[in-house]
């Protein structure tokens, strides 16, 4: 154990005093398995306490330096921490930080403290506020999409139980899975905001729709509406992985209902000459 600064000591014996009555378990000088270095890492202090089954940790390292922490040092104890199982990191410094060590940590969920706001703050109410996280789920849904075919498809082509889409870039993907994943590559800062629009997109070359038996048609133009939405939900925490408080992957609503798709041809004429057809597909709820 190295030697502590007077400062860390009154730290310690603040944080272990404002604990005293809760069940979370303060170790000093923790040691914690890296999993990428294969050896055990220190962490100065380290807050234990379960939500349910999973066991949240809260790492908190102290520095007395002569200068500002950059982001250089920042860095460092986040790859520490993030090797080592550590769900929310605390830096303690009695320095301060540079800008960009800020904005870094600001931008990774990282808590920077002076010793004076460390020592005066409500320990069991901070991290009360950690066990009661909740995150906001996406919600992507497209309600009406209308399929222009490149040229007529073969009278065996039947997407009445729905159409993969081919694509170079992301393979084999069922109609809505297409839609969100090309969302999500052309317009992604869509994605961070609720909204509905109607966008059309043209493919050159065509993509390839096969429908349930194997029947290829080509696509030349999918419109469609979207509804973006965001739906807070508290964490699973009995269902994440040992180094994050928690996650919920986003996607497409899987559970569609009463699809209707209607094949029409199109007065639209393709680079031959021949005329398009159209897949009006809705899709209700």
């Amino acid at each position: 154990m190295p030697r502590r600064s007077n400062q860390f000591q009154k730290l310690i014996l603040h944080v272990n005093e404002a604990f005293a009555s809760t069940n979370a378990a303060i170790t000093e000088s923790a040691m914690l398995y890296d999993k990428e270095s294969g050896c055990d890492r220190e962490v100065d202090i380290l807050i234990e306490d379960k939500i349910g089954m999973h066991t949240v940790r809260v790492g908190i390292e102290c520095t007395t330096r002569n200068r500002k922490l950059n982001i250089n040092d920042i860095e460092q104890l986040h790859t520490k921490h993030r090797n080592i199982g550590i769900g929310k990191s605390v830096i303690v410094t009695n320095a301060g930080y540079t800008n960009p060590a800020a904005n870094y940590a600001k931008a990774n969920n990282i808590e920077l403290l002076t010793f004076k706001s460390a020592e005066e703050l409500e320990w069991p109410d901070w991290l009360k506020s950690l066990k009661g996280l909740s995150l906001c789920q996406l919600s992507f849904d497209h309600t009406d999409a209308e399929v222009t075919l490149n040229i007529p498809p073969s009278i065996n082509f039947d997407p009445k139980n729905g159409i993969n889409i081919e694509h170079i870039k992301y393979g084999t993907l069922s109609f809505d899975d297409f839609i969100f994943t090309h969302f999500q590559t052309v317009r992604p800062n869509s994605m961070s905001h609720k909204g509905s629009d109607n966008i059309c997109w043209c493919f050159e070359p065509p993509l390839k729709a096969i429908d349930s038996d194997g029947v290829a048609a080509e696509i030349y133009e999918i419109t469609f509406t979207y509804i973006i939405d965001f739906i807070e939900s508290p964490v699973q925490y009995g269902a994440i992985s040992e180094t994050s408080f928690g996650y919920i992957q986003a996607g497409g609503n899987k559970n569609r209902q009463n699809v209707t798709m209607l094949i029409t041809p199109s007065d639209r004429l393709n680079d031959e000459g021949n005329p398009m057809s159209n897949i009006t597909i809705h899709i209700d709820g």
